[in-house]
């Protein structure tokens, strides 16, 4: 639920029935202004909970700088940054600092493309923009 410059998002992640694992809800919290982005959550992870924090600056529309943090042993640090190629397709790379060990780093980068699949074709530039 969105009303700007707020932000709620309450949910469960991680959750699957066929592996025996139990849903772990959250909620997340978060203010967001032209640039910066501020995120406060927490998650019930297992028998206990964490913390989620994060913050996010936005350079333009193509360029993103991030950290985010969740608490407990087994998670993580990370700091990365995303790249708008595109408005549909981009890139994210970053780095993992464990929580238990923080001088182990981890690295990861994911692509992503997004596929329009409802509304109008001039909403999502297709030849009846033109």
């Amino acid at each position: 639920m969105t009303k700007e410059p707020y932000l709620l998002s309450i949910g469960f992640t991680n959750w699957s029935p066929r592996s025996h694992v139990d849903p772990q809800p959250y909620i997340e919290a978060g203010y967001y202004t032209e640039h910066n982005k501020f995120i406060l959550g927490a998650i019930h992870a297992g028998y206990k909970n964490e913390a989620i924090l994060g913050y996010a600056y936005d350079f333009n529309k193509q360029w993103r700088v991030q950290v985010d943090f969740q608490s407990g042993r087994e998670n993580s640090s990370t700091i990365g940054f995303t790249w708008n190629i595109t408005p549909d397709f981009q890139v994210n790379p970053a780095i993992y600092f464990a929580n238990y060990h923080p001088d182990r780093l981890m690295g990861y980068i994911v692509f992503t493309y997004t596929f329009h699949l409802w509304g109008k074709k001039s909403e999502t530039g297709g030849p009846a923009s033109k």
